[in-house]
């Protein structure tokens, strides 16, 4: 999981501190990684770095680092990719 939060150009220790507050969000953050890997392929790190329309021009990664809904928005939007939003 570090090694994908630095290939995002986030803070290491920022990762640390995510997790340390909620224990079940590695396992989250490792889901919404191997899907977007699923649904980008080799071209997943470039789109959690660009504005992405499904979530109102927010940069996926920056959407990760929010503690509340972010992770499950990045989710839902991949899904949505993955499947078509209404499956």
């Amino acid at each position: 999981m570090s090694e994908w939060w630095a290939r995002l150009g986030l803070p290491a220790g920022e990762l640390d501190e995510l997790l340390a507050a909620d224990p079940g969000r590695r396992q989250r953050l490792a889901r919404v990684v191997e899907l977007a890997h699923k649904v980008h392929g080799e071209k997943a790190v470039r789109w959690f770095s660009r504005p992405e329309a499904a979530l109102g021009g927010a940069l996926p990664k920056t959407l990760l680092r929010d503690p509340a809904e972010g992770p499950a928005l990045v989710e839902q939007a991949l899904r949505n990719a993955l499947h078509g939003p209404f499956r």
